[in-house]
């Protein structure tokens, strides 16, 4: 047998060992975290809905809707932040049911996250969410949770949950062996 062969407590293979409390504690971190971006969302989403009258600004002309610009910048935050923040929710959800699943479902969404930033920061100069430090904050906070769920603490997502132990099995009394005659080997 090779000794090089053979894995290592610490190695990839086996992963380091890990106490309940410490993943436990990582999950609950994760989803706090996860959290805080979907407040974030959510309250970008609530700002854009309250922040002018657009609601009474819509136009109505006999069979086609005019909508004023508030009103399309209201749908703009809407359809951003709001698919942004159900993802982030869901992502939380699946962080608590089954971590690994839930880690690479949080990286996409990070994902997802700042190509739709880059996207708005590229393409849509001279609006209010560029010119707002909202743009800047939600590509911050995203390059943050990236960090955090690829350090070794947001990492152990990754890690299979310990086995419960198991109770050794009752074996029956091994019947006493015939004693050897002379000459006989075992």
């Amino acid at each position: 047998m090779n000794l090089h062969s053979a894995p290592t407590p610490l190695s990839p293979e086996m992963g380091a060992p890990r106490s309940g409390g410490q993943r436990r504690w990582t999950v609950q971190l994760a989803a706090v975290v996860l959290g805080l971006q979907a407040a974030f969302f959510l309250g970008v989403l609530g700002w854009a809905m309250l922040r002018g009258s657009w609601i009474t600004e819509w136009k109505l002309t006999v069979l086609q809707v005019s909508l004023s610009v508030a009103a399309l910048a209201a749908a703009h935050y809407l359809l951003i932040f709001g698919p942004l923040a159900l993802l982030v929710l869901a992502a939380i959800i699946v962080v608590f049911v089954r971590p690994r699943a839930g880690w690479v479902f949080a990286m996409a969404v990070q994902c997802i996250v700042l190509f739709l930033g880059l996207e708005i920061y590229f393409i849509e100069r001279g609006d209010d969410i560029v010119e707002l430090p909202i743009l800047y904050l939600m590509l911050l906070g995203a390059v943050l949770i990236v960090v955090f769920l690829n350090s070794p603490e947001g990492r152990l997502l990754l890690t299979r949950s310990p086995a419960p132990p198991v109770a050794p099995a009752m074996m029956p009394p091994m019947p006493p062996s015939p004693p050897a005659e002379h000459g006989e080997r075992p």
